[in-house]
């Protein structure tokens, strides 16, 4: 029963840390792509602002 248990506790704490590590990388990927998002923003700005204004 004592080999049983252990195997049992090894796999928890290792599907904890799969979860913990699945987390991290979720957040990771939402910063990233925040960037990304704010750099094409800045990149149109300046496009319109810089190399084709807008005459009124």
């Amino acid at each position: 029963m004592g080999k049983k248990r252990r195997a049992d506790q090894e796999w928890i704490e290792y599907r904890q840390s799969v979860l913990e590590q699945k987390s991290k990388s979720d957040d990771d990927f939402e910063k990233y792509i925040t960037y990304i998002s704010s750099g094409a923003l800045i990149i149109t700005l300046t496009f319109v602002e810089k190399i084709s204004p807008l005459e009124q």
